[in-house]
This record gives C-alpha cells, sequence and structure tokens, in this order.
C-alpha cells in the first residue's frame, strides 16, 4: 500500500484528455462539456408534496407519512408495498428488490419519513 501511495501519476496529454471525454462521456465541443451534468445529482432542498407529482420529474422528494406496509408474491415475485400519505394525498410505493433490509423495523407505521 506504502508503494502505491508513493507512486507518481504518469503525465497525460490534452490528446489523450479529449479522446477519454469523446469515448467515455460523448464530450466532442465545449456545448458538450456546459451540458454535462452529474449522472446522480439530486436537488435534496427542495419537498414536493403528493399533489404536485408529475410524469415527467425523475427524482423527487417528499415529507409525509407512511401506513399499510406489505409484503406481497412469492419468491422472485415478493415485494415490499406500502402507502406514502401527506396533507394533500397519497401514492402506493412499491419496492421490487432489496425489501429484507427495509422491513421498517427502525420506522414504525405512522412515523415522519422524508
Amino acid at each position: 500500500m506504502k508503494q502505491i501511495a508513493q507512486k507518481q501519476l504518469e503525465p497525460i496529454s490534452v490528446a489523450q484528455i479529449k479522446e477519454i471525454l469523446k469515448k467515455e462521456a460523448q464530450i466532442f465541443t465545449f456545448g458538450d462539456l456546459l451540458k454535462l451534468y452529474p449522472y446522480r445529482y439530486i436537488d435534496r432542498t427542495q419537498f414536493y408534496s403528493t399533489q404536485h407529482i408529475d410524469n415527467t420529474q425523475t427524482y423527487i422528494q417528499l415529507k409525509g407519512k407512511i401506513r399499510d406496509i406489505r409484503e406481497i408474491g412469492n419468491g422472485r415475485g415478493k415485494r415490499l408495498t406500502a402507502v406514502f400519505y401527506d396533507n394533500d394525498g397519497s401514492i402506493e410505493l412499491v419496492w421490487f428488490q432489496g425489501i429484507k433490509p427495509m422491513c421498517c423495523t427502525e420506522s414504525p407505521t405512522g412515523s415522519t419519513a422524508s
């Protein structure tokens, strides 16, 4: 590990950087670079109510309560469902994968979720 930490980085040319940007990120112009947004950036400063959810938003952040937590199905078709509600309405939540770690032992039904 000490050898790796002390190893110096090899210089990389501008041409190599341009080639990597073209190949890996599909960036060919300065305009492409300016329009590049981080893949997983999510604005966590704004909360929405269930009334303001629409199909154009990929990621949203809600604040409300969860009730009616259920496991549905068997085997590979097993999923976890719950009803999320706030002052404006409710929506059904469905988790298709990884339901074991989420089995709500830490947050009882009716506690505030965000």
